[in-house]
């Protein structure tokens, strides 16, 4: 029996703005990539009318809303469901990976005192270190010697 392969959506914020499905990245136009920003930066939903005049300040709401329409509609080009709209506003879909959210993630688990840190948040620490790099602005060689020293610091506080 053939697994259907599960397909990824991502959106980039640390760099460029990069949305990419299975790797591969996918050109979309810049009010699309400003909405995608603004709903990776929020983890609930969002009124479409504070979207809207968020990102359009410079329109009248009639304006602002319909350039939202438009984004979503060139968004919704892409062929996946990436933003879902609900009775509570726009978010994007829990299927699409955001690396911001990611790094987020990461940071709040081994920051946690109250929790050791597994083997799985060091991999990603070392994996995921052109992130860190990037959001730190360190260079490799300072990233890994901050890595070394949060490790040593786990391994004798713990």
């Amino acid at each position: 029996m053939l697994v259907p392969q599960r397909t990824e959506i991502r959106v980039s914020l640390s760099g460029a703005f990069e949305l990419s499905r299975n790797g591969e990245s996918i050109d979309l136009a810049t009010p699309a990539q400003r909405v995608l920003a603004f709903l990776a930066l929020h983890e609930q939903p969002v009124r479409r009318n504070h979207v809207a005049g968020v990102l359009w300040l410079d329109s009248n709401e009639d304006r602002a809303a319909g350039s939202l329409r438009s984004a979503l509609w060139r968004i919704r080009q892409c062929g996946e469901s990436i933003v879902e709209s609900t009775h509570r506003g726009l978010r994007l879909s829990p299927a699409v990976c955001v690396d911001v959210r990611e790094l987020i993630s990461w940071a709040r688990r081994v920051g946690d005192a109250s929790h050791a840190i597994d083997d799985d948040d060091v991999r990603q620490a070392f994996n995921g270190g052109e992130l860190l790099r990037a959001q730190l602005g360190l260079e490799p060689s300072a990233l890994m010697q901050g890595l070394v020293n949060a490790l040593d610091i786990a391994v004798t506080a713990g």
